[in-house]
């Protein structure tokens, strides 16, 4: 149906062209008609003058021979009456003018009396009579041939004529009736190409548009009523729409594509419609594969059928719902937003320059004492609450940012509605907003911070003292204190090497308790001064290959080995071992003093294994609960089989002075662990242990790759 409104379709010019085209070709058509006529008509008269002249001879003929049978003497009566009877009878069937005969006639009747007078008496045969009229016949005769050789001549003259003149109008008007012709249909065919390109453009717009259009014609029932609409005209875009696959949708009822149209009631409405020829449109809600889609459908009747143009807004719905749940939580954002401003003591601010109007959050009005937006704010106005003692470095900061136009930060005091001093915090920064200069930016009330920073300096103060004073105990411990205890140690040496034994065995006991306690002091006075130096700034980190660490732990630990009374084996891969960024003698220490755990606590009823391995791992897969600064890790782990210790401890056996076994069992002063979790904590590592009670130990040391 598209394709036949484009063939007859075109614009006014064109019908025009081909309205005039058929006129001039029915002119010629008559033209020629009547000139053929015409024609005819001289056709016509030639030859009944020919006719003419074939009788006026035939009269001639008859009276030529009646001449020679009289001159021959075989005239008679009978021959003389058919003669005269038969040119009577050819002489009435003359179609010509008779007036030119009247002579010839009367010439003709004076010759055949003559002769019927000479036929009755040939002895008084009148020759002067009879040669006159036959000179005279004669002369008749050349006057009748030559008229009708001239009438003959003219109309064979006007035929040629009128055959001449007929021949050249028609070609001229065949000629101009075709060219005529020739461009009307040029026109017909350049306007249904310009339709056909037209059409074309707009199928194409059709196509690639998400829109839907189609044309419905109605279909009438027995009782010319609208039972349904045919669907004359679809887009391919009505895949989205419907069931049914495009090429299958011209020609369907637009019900049975469309079954929600009855449904929905929007069939009535389209009959309503198309019967008041009016616009309406609708917004659809189709269910189509489980999901409900939403579209906009506008119906323009036309006099033949519906024009139906569809837009999809599902899109549109959804964003739509999607912006609802934007803004409610951007709502529940602007709610967080406005209590962290209370909990953080914020709040924002715009100020337009220009006019002086200040526009800010409501927590800088609580901050000042105030309700919110309890008054109008300007430059001017928050001005009034700035410490008199600050202001001069207030109005100097502002101008200075404002001339080099250079963001600002700047501290200052307020005093608030209830005269209480706060400490104000801004960060803002120019702008500028439709051709005007702005100042946006942020206040928080800071006075809680000022007041730790104030507490911090003096917990630091503080805490340089008590360094000092921690400096000053190393100093007496390293000297004053370590000095009568190496003479107590020298004479109770001198004592044991003396020979004079005069100790009674109870004072023996004392003397060796006075003993085992001033070794005891040493150690501790020792690993105190070790745990204290280990915070020194003076010792500087460097690369550290740890096999020669382990060399000399292990050449420390030789001598314990290789006794006969001790079974201890050390299993350890040196060349697992890498390079670390460390403190050396820390590391030497750290490593010292597990294994040396590991074999005073081993198990004197079975053969003593410690395990030490090494591996590296990424910080993502390591489980422990520390702070992981670094990428990857080296993990290192010291097993052993001793006597281990029950899991409960873990945490305690790190801290200074816990020690989980008496002195009697045990030596050792509960500073040895702690002095590990110390070290590896100065490099940023981390130190755990697991134990079970009688089965063993296992201390897991984390230090970050180089």
């Amino acid at each position: 149906m598209r394709n036949k409104r484009y063939l007859f379709g075109g614009s006014n010019n064109v019908k025009i062209s081909l309205i005039i085209s058929l006129v001039v070709l029915v002119f010629l058509f008559l033209f020629v008609l009547s000139q053929i006529l015409k024609l005819q008509n001289s056709g016509n008269e030639i030859v009944t003058n020919l006719n003419e002249t074939k009788k006026i001879n035939k009269l001639l003929s008859n009276l030529f021979l009646v001449e020679e049978k009289f001159d021959d003497n075989n005239l008679n009566t009978k021959y003389l009456d058919s003669i005269k009877d038969e040119n009577n009878r050819i002489f009435n069937g003359l179609e010509s003018d008779k007036s030119q005969l009247v002579n010839y006639k009367k010439n003709q009747e004076e010759f055949f009396n003559v002769m019927e007078y000479n036929l009755f008496d040939k002895d008084s045969l009148n020759s002067t009579l009879a040669l006159p009229l036959a000179k005279r016949t004669k002369q008749i005769k050349k006057e009748l041939l030559d008229w009708y050789s001239q009438e003959v001549e003219k109309s064979t003259q006007r035929f040629s004529e009128d055959n001449s003149f007929f021949a050249q109008i028609f070609i001229a008007s065949t000629i101009i009736g075709f060219i005529i012709l020739g461009l009307a249909l040029l026109k017909i065919v350049e306007a249904r190409i310009t339709i056909i390109e037209k059409s074309s453009i707009l199928d194409s717009i059709l196509e690639n548009t998400n829109d839907i259009a189609n044309f419905y014609e109605p279909i009438y029932d027995a009782n010319n009523t609208i039972e349904d609409f045919e669907i004359t005209y679809a887009s391919k875009t009505n895949a989205s729409l419907t069931h049914l696959p495009y090429e299958k949708l011209v020609g369907e009822r637009a019900t049975v594509a469309y079954p929600f149209l009855k449904t929905s009631a929007i069939f009535s409405q389209l009959v309503s419609a198309f019967n008041s020829q009016q616009y309406f449109e609708k917004t659809i809600e189709a269910p189509i594969n489980g999901k409900t889609h939403y579209y906009k459908a506008r119906y323009v009747p036309v006099k033949n059928g519906i024009q139906v143009m569809i837009t999809e807004l599902t899109s549109l719905f959804t964003k739509q719902h999607q912006l609802e749940e934007i803004n409610s939580e951007l709502s529940l954002t602007n709610r967080i937003f406005h209590e962290a401003e209370e909990v953080a003591q914020l709040g924002s601010f715009v100020w337009y320059m220009q006019e002086d109007i200040t526009i800010m959050s409501d927590n800088i009005y609580r901050i000042l004492g105030y309700k919110p937006q309890e008054f109008p704010m300007s430059a001017a106005k928050f001005r009034e609450f700035t410490h008199p003692e600050d202001l001069e470095m207030y109005d100097a900061s502002l101008n200075n940012a404002y001339k080099k136009d250079k963001p600002i930060e700047i501290l200052f005091r307020v005093i608030t509605k209830g005269k209480s001093v706060k400490h104000i915090f801004s960060k803002c920064d120019f702008s500028e907003r439709d051709g005007e200069i702005i100042m946006v930016g942020v206040l928080q009330d800071v006075s809680n911070r000022i007041e730790n920073e104030l507490q911090l300096k003096q917990q630091n103060a503080e805490l340089k003292r008590r360094n000092s004073e921690l400096d000053s105990f190393n100093r007496v411990a390293s000297h004053d204190l370590q000095e009568p205890l190496r003479k107590i140690q020298m004479f109770i040496s001198r004592i044991n090497d003396s020979n004079d034994n005069t100790f009674d065995k109870r004072s023996l006991v004392f003397f060796n308790k006075i003993e085992s306690a001033a070794t005891r002091m040493r150690v501790l006075i020792d690993n105190l001064l070790a745990f204290s130096r280990i915070d020194n700034k003076e010792h500087e980190f460097e690369n550290v290959d740890l096999k020669e660490i382990f060399d000399n732990v292990l050449e420390t630990f030789a001598e314990s080995t290789s006794e006969s009374d001790t079974d201890i084996d050390i299993q350890i891969n040196k060349n697992d071992l890498p390079t670390i960024f460390a403190i050396p003698f820390l590391i030497e220490q750290l490593f010292t003093n597990i294994i040396g755990n590991a074999i005073k606590y081993r198990a004197l009823d079975r053969k003593t294994i410690i395990k030490i391995e090494c591996s590296k791992i990424k910080a993502q897969n390591i489980s422990e609960d520390f702070e992981k600064n670094h990428k990857s890790y080296y993990q290192f782990k010291i097993i052993d089989n001793g006597i281990g210790f029950d899991q409960k401890e873990s945490k305690k056996i790190f801290t200074l002075f816990h020690r989980l076994h008496s002195k009697s069992d045990y030596k050792g002063t509960g500073l040895g662990l702690a002095i590990c979790e110390k070290i590896v904590s100065k490099h940023n590592g981390h130190i755990s242990a697991k134990g079970v009670k009688n089965e063993g130990a296992e201390f897991v040391i984390y230090f970050p790759t180089i």
